[in-house]
């Protein structure tokens, strides 16, 4: 669990870095959202739990084009 708050904390201060807010600006991207290493956490876990059924028919319509 240390591992993981310390790679929250530092994603936090690099989200919150403006010098690295502004390399991405020039490079076309965003990072200025109010995301925290918590929230995206979450979001990955939430992909993860996807069931598969929905999965497959997500690839199957993606592969129809």
């Amino acid at each position: 669990m240390l591992r993981l708050a310390a790679l929250r904390r530092a994603f936090d201060a690099t989200m919150r870095d403006r010098d690295f807010q502004d390399d991405a600006k020039r490079n076309g991207l965003e990072a200025d959202g109010p995301i925290t290493g918590a929230e995206v956490d979450d979001v990955l876990r939430d992909i993860y739990a996807t069931p598969k059924a929905i999965v497959q028919r997500y690839e199957a319509i993606r592969n129809e084009r």
